[in-house]
């Protein structure tokens, strides 16, 4: 049974994946979305590489360690990308500079962890390091969106869905990667697929929610 629902999740996911992919390609060359949002269909790119290996892995060849690397080295683009994208989009983010400190040290220590680890296995501390960075970045986001609110119609703002599906994601990964972790060789693997699932469910609603932002995006030139 907990397979089972893993793999429902699993392929929900990478369909939501798929979808939000499709929805990006859409924005490139368009001059009518928000500038920040030109450059985002590279994310989608990188997270569909990632979800095609992870599919391959879960359905065809369970030893496919390949997937395994990519998904790891694949968490400095994450962090990477989406760092820079939520610094960019926060309302007077010149005020927030000293942050950018604190997201380069993140950043080395996740470089440290995945060069001092096995890659063909999952780095869970470097993913929880990177959740954590990023949820940092979208309360400071939230912080400067609500006390210098300008006119906007947040439902309609795609910024808005991105960082909060960013949010809600890393979120649930800081303390799902952490206990999987730790709690590896502890506890039974029926609860160990159960918290994978949790880490599962918040991707598949984080690309939700980028769907979300991609729709605001393209209805914005109608």
């Amino acid at each position: 049974m907990g397979k089972t629902i893993d793999y429902i999740l699993f392929d929900l996911q990478c369909i939501a994946g798929l979808i939000s992919f499709l929805l990006s390609i859409r924005l490139i060359k368009n001059d009518s979305i928000p500038n920040y949002m030109k450059g985002f269909f590279w994310y989608s790119i990188v997270c569909m590489i990632v979800i095609i290996n992870n599919f391959i892995k879960s359905h065809l060849f369970d030893n496919f360690t390949f997937a395994t690397v990519i998904n790891n080295l694949s968490l400095i683009f994450h962090y990477s990308f989406l760092s820079v994208f939520i610094i960019k989009i926060t309302p007077k983010r010149e005020e927030i500079r000293q942050v950018n400190f604190f997201l380069i040290v993140i950043l080395i220590l996740i470089i440290y962890l995945l060069v001092t680890h096995n890659l063909e296995k999952h780095v869970y501390q470097a993913f929880s390091l990177s959740g954590f960075g990023l949820s940092i970045l979208c309360l400071i986001y939230y912080y400067q969106l609500f006390n210098n609110l300008p006119i906007l119609n947040l439902r309609k703002e795609p910024s808005f869905w991105i960082v909060t599906g960013v949010f809600f994601c890393m979120s649930i990964i800081v303390p799902s990667s952490a206990m999987i972790g730790y709690l590896k060789n502890k506890i039974s693997e029926f609860n160990l697929i159960i918290i994978h699932d949790i880490a599962t469910f918040s991707y598949l609603v984080m690309h939700v929610f980028f769907i979300k932002a991609f729709l605001c995006s393209i209805q914005q030139r109608q």
